[in-house]
């Protein structure tokens, strides 16, 4: 299998720069995310490529406009002329092709910064694309600071934030569905005319934050870099329950990801990034809160190297976790960027990629369930793929 920049990859086929790929129906895929040149090609293997867009891509959403549901990606691509090469940019995947809805600029005389925060979000108006990152501008609108949302024609302010938002959650907490934007803060807001609730104090950076249910209430927890959150004690990992923040104690170190996953004995919340495990003799870069304490994910070992996303995924043989980043090892096993978690054993995923994993998510454009994985790939299944995005389907 070969991929192409930015595109889909089928394996055991070769892909050029301009192919299009053709997923044929009922199909489940799994995508990978990278920076990536887009082109396309169809299989009746597992991987494919997506082509359209160039670079880097940073981050996925899924919104659905009461239409139809969309698939977005942020990051430094789509490079019409050589200056807007260098800024960052949405777009929307059609189903056949990349088309970029947005071209930022940074706050410091144009300078471009990665848009790291997407989601959607009903403010009382239907769901929208939100994005976060550091910009003043969207396509020449100057009127953001670092959020904007969009309405499928028009970009459109929600109340600034003067700091750069690293990333962006939704989350019935509290009895109400919110959006929380991260940073070197965390706020909270429900409503077009809400003000943003500034969440307490932060000592250092939040880079994730995913819904946990404990004990029948809804958490949203934050993980990042810090020790201290809202006046609490709180080491690389808290949760706010609508009201206060708390502990999951047992961790420190840079949490990049968080994910709840079901491995047979109930929900649980996982973490992956530069992590250290109390009580444990090594760095790891994924664990699991047991409800009391967190432990290292255990079977065949853990990944050599930072863990930057992760998303369940169904690929046939029931839900599991896929664990995306920039490893090369799971124990004394190779892994490529890319494995799978099934509840019991931590194994690479069909060959792996090549080049650094950043985002997954989960989509159907009508040719069936797909995972799409974003980061900087050149190769997929042992195939080439300079650099771009890829997605597996079911066989």
């Amino acid at each position: 299998m070969m991929i192409q920049g930015f595109g889909i990859v089928a394996a055991r086929f070769r892909v050029g720069s301009k192919g299009v790929v053709t997923p044929g129906p009922g199909w489940g895929v799994l995508y990978v995310c990278s920076a990536l040149t887009v082109g396309s090609s169809a299989s009746a293997d597992q991987w494919e490529t997506i082509a359209g867009l160039s670079k880097r891509v940073q981050a996925f959403a899924v919104s659905d406009d009461g239409n139809q549901k969309r698939l977005y990606a942020s990051g430094h691509f789509m490079r019409p002329t050589r200056r807007t090469g260098r800024h960052a940019s949405i777009a929307q995947w059609t189903g056949s092709s990349w088309e970029r809805i947005g071209l930022a600029d940074g706050p410091q005389h144009g300078r471009p910064r990665d848009l790291r925060g997407l989601a959607s979000f009903d403010f009382g108006e239907g769901e929208r694309l939100i994005v976060g990152g550091d910009f003043s501008r969207i396509n020449s609108v100057t009127s953001f600071h670092n959020l904007a949302r969009w309405d499928q024609s028009t970009w459109r302010g929600v109340r600034n934030i003067r700091e750069e938002v690293y990333c962006l959650a939704v989350g019935n907490v509290g009895g109400h569905e919110q959006l929380f934007a991260g940073g070197s803060f965390i706020l909270a807001r429900r409503t077009l005319s809400d003000r943003w609730s500034d969440l307490g104090p932060l000592d250092g950076r939040i880079y994730a934050m995913a819904e946990f249910e404990r004990n029948g209430e809804r958490l949203l927890c934050a993980g990042g870099a810090f020790v201290r959150i809202g006046g609490v004690e709180a080491r690389s990992v808290a949760a706010w329950n609508g009201e206060e923040w708390s502990a999951l104690p047992g961790l420190s170190g840079t949490v990049y990801s968080l994910a709840t996953f079901d491995d047979g004995a109930g929900p649980a919340l996982y973490a992956g990034g530069a992590i250290i495990i109390l009580d444990q003799p090594e760095r790891a870069h994924l664990a699991k809160w047991t409800g009391e304490a967190w432990v290292p994910v255990t079977g065949n070992g853990d990944p050599d190297g930072n863990v930057y996303s992760m998303k369940v995924f169904d690929d046939g043989d029931g839900p599991a976790l896929f664990i995306g980043g920039d490893f090369r090892h799971v124990g004394d096993s190779s892994a490529k960027n890319l494995a799978k978690w099934d509840g019991s054993r931590l194994t690479e995923f069909e060959r792996g990629v090549i080049g650094v994993v950043r985002a997954l998510t989960e989509f159907d454009d009508g040719s069936g369930s797909a995972l799409y994985v974003g980061g900087t790939i050149y190769s997929a299944g042992g195939q080439d793929a300079g650099p771009g995005v890829v997605r597996w389907k079911r066989p």
